[in-house]
């Protein structure tokens, strides 16, 4: 009969009893493998239950266990299939000596180009020393123009000493326009503030012209107020008128009928009146 170990652990703060063929330094180990993987579940996300962390728990450990078994899978086949290594191994090999041979054909290529360069470096160095021999004689040339310069600055004192004492007669007549300048600004500080003076009469005067110019405005207004009210007057007066000629024309009439009328009473009267005689007589 084997004997089993037995052990209490704690996981995820529960204890519990352990029994296996396995040894309790085993059977601890692994227990404390879960204890901080559930642990550490549990820190991540305080929300989860703890079946919730169980379940976690063992996803993550059964995908680490999956993942080794997959590893040593892969070594035991290598170990197992040593001749496809080796078949492996001599393809790399080939690869290598084509990209060996061909860093050899771009040495070559380089070499040649280095000769052409070295030749390239050779005519260079000739013509630095053509340019050296040049440079030489333009030593000399810069020598001579220095003489000349020398000569030219000595001529130009002599100028220079004609030109300080010219520049100290400008410097006198210069003198002398700053004090006519100065008259002429004091003469033009005084036009400036006659200027001012001026200007502030025109200012009074532009006031007063624009009170005018409003009183003037507000009469215009006044005289349009009757110039409308005459118009209206005018058409008031122009009706009455007309209707005055009619009255007129009617009273015509009525004077045309009165003297008919009168005339005819005149007639009937005369008639009456001899009619009257006659039958005074008779």
């Amino acid at each position: 009969m084997t004997l089993k170990n037995k052990v209490i652990v704690r996981i995820f703060g529960q204890e519990y009893t352990l029994k296996s063929e396995d040894s309790r330094e085993h059977m601890q180990r692994v227990s404390n493998l879960v204890d901080d993987k559930m642990n550490e579940i549990a820190d991540a996300n305080k929300k989860l239950s703890t079946s919730m962390i169980a379940v976690l728990a063992t996803l993550n450990m059964t995908d680490e266990y999956v993942k080794i078994s997959n590893k040593l899978e892969e070594m035991k086949n290598k170990i197992d299939n040593p001749e496809s290594e080796i078949r492996k191994l001599n393809q790399k090999l080939e690869v290598l000596e084509i990209k060996l041979n061909e860093k050899t054909s771009e040495n070559e290529i380089l070499m040649g180009n280095l000769s052409e360069i070295q030749k390239k470096f050779s005519e260079n160095e000739i013509e630095a020393i053509n340019l050296k021999s040049k440079i030489y004689e333009l030593n000399n040339e810069l020598a001579h123009k220095n003489l000349e310069i020398d000569s030219f600055n000595d001529e130009n004192l002599e100028a220079n000493s004609q030109k300080d004492k010219e520049i100290n007669r400008l410097n006198e007549e210069l003198g002398e326009k700053k004090l006519v300048n100065r008259e002429l600004s004091s003469t033009i500080e005084e036009f400036k503030n006659t200027v001012s003076e001026l200007e502030e009469k025109v200012r009074k005067y532009d006031l007063k012209f624009e009170a005018k110019n409003k009183e003037l405005m507000l009469k215009e207004e006044e005289l349009d107020d009757i110039y409308i009210k005459t118009e209206e007057m005018k058409n008031e007066i122009k009706f009455n008128l007309e209707h005055v000629l009619a009255l007129k024309e009617e009273v015509a009439i009525k004077d045309n009928e009165i003297s008919i009328a009168w005339k005819k009473y005149n007639q009937a009267e005369n008639e009456l009146n001899e009619f009257i005689e006659e039958f005074d007589t008779n």
